[in-house]
């Protein structure tokens, strides 16, 4: 019951800090259309990370992460 509840919480967090860290770049329309996508985005890819048996390390993690992000943002 608390894992649900924290990962709203977390993705919630990251929203807002999206939304602030993208500002003026994107008119409202796009950012509230990307934000909540790219904020899934990344809570998937750090739960991946974090529970996977995987060799990737937390640079490469947030790189790979970041490079998807910035791409789709881009086309």
């Amino acid at each position: 019951m608390v894992v649900p509840q924290l990962k709203e919480k977390i993705i919630n967090e990251l929203k807002v800090h999206l939304s602030n860290a993208l500002g003026d770049l994107y008119p409202d329309n796009v950012k509230s259309f990307y934000v909540p996508i790219i904020a899934q985005m990344i809570h998937e890819g750090v739960y991946q990370w974090v529970t996977g048996n995987n060799t990737i390390n937390q640079q490469e993690v947030a790189e790979r992460i970041s490079s998807l992000v910035i791409s789709g943002l881009q086309s």
